[in-house]
């Protein structure tokens, strides 16, 4: 069900939004001047909620999505234009599919910890129309983390840790223990050599 929107948008707030609009020719990009994301360069627009500034220019222009599931896609690949004429409404998948026939989707080799990411260390999921790649070894890591740290717990030693760090902690202590064990094992054998 969308989340409610009130349409059409009352004229103070589209004045408000397209004063933040570089407004050029009609198939040139219109670039947002308000706040933007640091990260792509999309603008934000405070209306009902955080929303962006590509969204609101298609609710203006062409009236509210049918579902919350459309996105606000863009046409000229620029995340920070709002000319109504560049955008449309489209599904995440959609919009992937139009990224990937114009050569955005780059995939990735290695996981951000180096592990290559071929057939073999590499886990395939779908999720909601999403498929994701992720490495096996840093899955396990994880897993054998969270186990871990669930036995400090357990133990009642530091609930504060990371995954990592109790991992890190349990790696020393089975160092310690696995050489705890050799020594035994080698005093052990002298003894028995001793004994001869």
């Amino acid at each position: 069900m969308p989340k409610h929107i009130p349409y059409p948008i009352p004229d103070g707030v589209m004045a408000s939004f397209w004063s933040r609009v570089q407004i050029g020719g009609e198939d040139e990009c219109w670039p947002w001047t308000g706040s933007c994301s640091s990260k792509d360069g999309r603008g934000f627009f405070s209306y009902h909620g955080n929303r962006s500034a590509p969204r609101i220019a298609l609710i203006i222009s062409k009236g509210p999505p049918t579902d919350d599931e459309y996105f606000a896609c863009h046409a000229c690949d620029n995340p920070p234009c709002c000319n109504p004429k560049h955008l449309w409404w489209g599904t995440n998948q959609e919009n992937s599919q139009d990224a990937s026939v114009k050569g955005r989707l780059l995939f990735r080799t290695h996981c951000p910890n180096g592990h290559e990411l071929n057939e073999a260390n590499t886990q395939v999921r779908f999720e909601r129309g999403w498929r994701s790649r992720n490495c096996r070894i840093c899955l396990g890591i994880r897993r054998e983390a969270i186990i871990l740290k669930r036995k400090l717990r357990a133990a009642g030693l530091d609930r504060e840790m990371t995954p990592f760090e109790a991992l890190a902690q349990i790696e020393h202590a089975r160092s310690v223990l696995v050489a705890r064990h050799l020594a035994k094992v080698a005093l052990t054998g002298l003894k028995g050599i001793s004994n001869d």
